[in-house]
């Protein structure tokens, strides 16, 4: 019982320690990217080459496109999802105009 319960805490510190890592915005600056939190704080740096153009990020995630791949980044830069146009299930034509994923969480 006592590991549970400190399993508990521990899962609860990160818990928080995750949301004060929100992100407020992401300045592009040539051909890097910038992630600031809503304090203005920078919270991480990635070049372009490495992860593609952002198309658009939220609070938890920062979504990326290079080539027909997109890529679900976590407030560090870390990858927690990668999928292609087609696994999307968007038209071609409808692809190169929809910039933003709608309803996608962190939890993929």
């Amino acid at each position: 019982m006592r590991k549970v319960v400190l399993f508990i805490m521990l899962l609860m510190g990160l818990s928080a320690a995750a949301q004060q890592q929100q992100i407020s915005y992401v300045k592009n600056d040539g051909n890097w990217y910038h992630v600031y939190d809503t304090n203005g704080k920078k919270i991480t740096t990635f070049a372009k080459q490495s992860y593609g153009e952002v198309v658009g990020w939220s609070s938890e995630i920062i979504v990326t496109k290079s080539g027909a791949w997109y890529k679900i980044l976590d407030p560090q830069g870390k990858t927690l999802k990668t999928m292609s146009e087609q696994t999307l299930g968007m038209p071609p034509s409808y692809r190169a105009s929809f910039p933003l994923f709608i309803g996608i969480s962190a939890t993929l």
